[in-house]
């Protein structure tokens, strides 16, 4: 299991990797922070990126913060770092 830090900007344009500062991602979502809906989309986008089924990805901490802790099973922490960068670029 490995934990990735994300700053989330909702309201995008586009769901989009933007780059790490400090080892916390700057991801940016389209959906709203209402309801739940970008942490949603957040986790779908991380699935797609990273190449995993959505079960294998949870929302440890910042569920109403834009500073959150994603937990992602079944992958390497190198494989995951490389897909993180490769989506960024």
């Amino acid at each position: 299991m490995y934990r990735i830090r994300i700053k989330l900007t909702p309201n995008a344009k586009a769901n989009a990797i933007t780059g790490c500062i400090d080892d916390v991602w700057q991801i940016r979502i389209k959906a709203q922070p209402i309801e739940g809906r970008a942490n949603n989309e957040l986790i779908k986008y991380l699935s797609n990126v990273l190449d995993i089924a959505k079960s294998n990805i949870s929302l440890d901490k910042g569920q109403t913060s834009r500073i959150k802790t994603v937990l992602v099973e079944g992958l390497e922490e190198s494989v995951i770092l490389e897909r993180l960068a490769k989506a960024a670029d």
